[in-house]
């Protein structure tokens, strides 16, 4: 009886098909299963989304986390994981019906033996982005980021923290959500942005940039926005928006339609000059398969699936950088499908 480790890497090895393989990830999955891999431990069955960029050179970047599903016990973690890390990971094994969501990232583009970003969702319980930091042993971090996310405009919530152990100079990152009304509103009037920008101190942006968001906050259900917080507390020059696609059960393909969410938001991104076509080449990475495998010691129905998550669109300085496609994997109980992702 396979495991849902097996199924796992069954799914990656599924979802990297000939066409995306050449035109979308650059190369073959060794290095997400790899990732996975190294995350998985007893009683935790962790989850990848496949980072791809929409422009220039092919290749992928790796995030594996625990995905609304409480971790019972730390996870195994890869040897170039910085104590941080682990102590970060057992921190949230440890909390008692804690609602707190950890990704760690692994940047393929970059040297063996890079530290990992580690992710922290906590859904707006800031008083945990403070644990977060201190057992990631980054707690000066944590007065910068309260101070950033108390500040944040009315509908404007922070629910993800994250820091990079071990990088000198990295930033902290700040990945917040908008309210419904408040999506709306920016969405209508790139006034309503400037004045939330200014609100927040953040200046890296121009009125093309301004339009370009309000455009895309529109056109999304849901969207999350990302800053990076120096080190003296004001806001860098990094802006990031992410559009987090529907669930549509079986009918993923759907949402590749000129009518459907990564549609009509990649072509925008063509529109804007931040992708190719390539992103048309991922439909054939999607797909949801129902089977049973051994969970926890017991047969269970599962689903595997290979879906869209969300694409993102960034600026530096206001300058637009390539768009970017994030792909989802995961082994899901029958009453676990239809959880929320990471945007």
């Amino acid at each position: 009886m396979p495991t849902t480790a097996d199924l796992m890497k069954r799914t990656l090895r599924k979802a990297f098909v000939a066409d995306a393989v050449e035109g979308l990830f650059g190369s073959g999955p060794e290095r997400a299963i790899s990732a996975y891999t190294s995350f998985w431990a007893p009683g935790t069955h962790p989850t990848t989304i496949v980072e791809c960029p929409l422009l220039g050179e092919a290749s992928y970047d790796v995030l594996v986390g625990s995905y609304g599903r409480p971790l019972r016990e730390a996870p195994r973690l890869p040897d170039a994981a910085p104590p941080a890390c682990h102590a970060a990971f057992g921190w949230a094994a440890s909390l008692d019906g804690g609602d707190i969501d950890l990704f760690f990232e692994l940047d393929a583009q970059g040297p063996k033996g890079q530290h990992p970003g580690v992710h922290c969702r906590h859904w707006g319980d800031l008083d945990a982005a403070d644990d977060f930091f201190r057992v990631m042993g980054e707690g000066w971090r944590a007065p910068l980021y309260r101070a950033a996310a108390e500040r944040l405009p009315q509908g404007w919530r922070a629910v993800f923290a994250a820091v990079f152990a071990g990088r000198p100079g990295a930033p902290t990152r700040l990945e917040l959500t908008l309210s419904k009304h408040e999506r709306q509103a920016v969405g209508e009037d790139p006034a309503r942005l400037r004045a939330c920008f200014d609100h927040l101190g953040f200046e890296a942006y121009d009125a093309a940039m301004l339009e370009a968001v309000c455009r895309l906050a529109a056109m999304s259900r849901l969207d999350t926005l990302q800053f990076d917080i120096g080190d003296d507390g004001t806001l860098g020059t990094t802006f990031s928006i992410t559009s987090c696609f529907e669930r549509t059960g079986a009918g993923f393909h759907g949402l590749f339609q000129d009518d459907g969410d990564i549609g009509r938001i990649c072509t925008t991104y063509e529109q804007m000059g931040i992708s190719d076509g390539r992103w048309r080449l991922a439909e054939g990475a999607v797909f949801a398969t129902k089977g049973i495998a051994l969970v926890d010691g017991a047969m269970r129905h599962v689903t595997t699936v290979s879906i869209p998550n969300c694409g993102k669109a960034k600026w530096i300085d206001a300058r637009l950088q390539p768009a970017k496609l994030y792909l989802l994997q995961g082994a899901f109980a029958e009453q676990e499908w239809g959880l929320g992702a990471h945007g």
